[in-house]
């Protein structure tokens, strides 16, 4: 039970995020959490993201954005875990007229994550967990010099940003729990004097757990929320404002040493420079390798 309870916080990390309107690299991004701190593991991550681009109401281009993602996560201490990703990305900007594409290796992420709760009862149906995490993504993709809107589907930004991340997770009992998690994604500036919109997000949850065929099927659903704040660039380039609000599912299947995610989001009310970008499906497969943890 204390394993099981372990990957259902490692799985509800919903990798919804808030890119950069609309490039590879994630604004915020929710990240898993083991609570018993006994795994490390190694993955791969398929992300597909659909946007429109929109002027006086009507549809200027569409953009599609594919990315794939090697990502891990290392246990140093009780206390202490280290998650990383990296990222490659093809992205399409579709008009009637023609298309570009842009693909390449995007900016690489690393995040610590400091654990401040990690508690279960005397008869381990109740559970409680909480954890701050700060984290950093390096300038090392492919970017695109200028501000128009194929800037958006380079992989890189050209920019050193920071990351922070409170993520608290409440299960009255085994079988079902509540998850809560408020970010913030702090952008710098490129060598041309672009600076991204700083986003801020917050995002709740339930889930269930349920035996299915002698393996754990973990499924939640809930809403996400995106803030996208207004900001100066030094050389007017577009900047966006707004904010996004999308429902979430996602669905987890727990074998012996592996982990299967499917995991789907719809953008639903969002105002996003008065209606000028929308999001709309966004869907992402993942599959980990569970790697004990011998330092335990």
């Amino acid at each position: 039970m204390k394993t099981t309870i372990s990957i259902i916080v490692c799985l509800l990390f919903f990798s919804s995020k808030a890119c950069d309107m609309c490039g590879g690299v994630s604004g915020n991004a929710s990240i898993g959490l083991f609570a018993a701190n006994q795994f490390h593991y190694l993955g791969l991550r398929s992300n597909f993201r659909d946007y429109s681009l929109y002027m006086h109401e009507i549809r200027q281009a569409d953009q599609l954005i594919f990315t794939q993602e090697i990502n891990f996560r290392y246990q140093f201490t009780n206390r202490i875990q280290c998650y990383g990703e990296i990222p490659y990305q093809y992205g399409i900007e579709k008009t009637d007229l023609k298309s570009e594409k842009s693909y390449g290796f995007g900016d690489p992420n690393l995040l610590l994550n400091f654990i401040l709760i990690n508690k279960k009862d005397s008869i381990r149906q109740r559970f409680h967990f909480a954890s701050i995490g700060i984290g950093v993504k390096a300038p090392i993709g492919k970017m695109r010099s200028g501000s128009n809107s194929l800037t958006y589907i380079y992989p890189g930004t050209g920019s050193w940003d920071s990351k922070f991340h409170f993520n608290y997770i409440f299960s009255p009992k085994t079988s079902y729990g509540f998850q809560n998690e408020i970010s913030l994604s702090v952008k710098g500036s490129n060598p041309m004097g672009l600076r991204r919109s700083n986003v801020s997000t917050f995002s709740s949850q339930f889930y269930s757990n349920k035996s299915l065929l002698g393996y754990r099927l973990i499924s939640s659903c809930g809403i996400n929320m995106d803030y996208f704040f207004n900001l100066k660039s030094n050389n007017n380039a577009l900047v966006y404002q707004g904010i996004v609000i999308a429902p979430k599912a996602s669905f987890n299947l727990i074998t012996n040493k592996m982990l299967f995610g499917l995991q789907l989001q719809r953008g639903l009310i969002q105002n996003i420079n008065q209606g000028e970008l929308r999001q709309k499906w966004s869907f992402s497969l993942t599959i980990n390798y569970l790697l004990k943890n011998k330092k335990k």
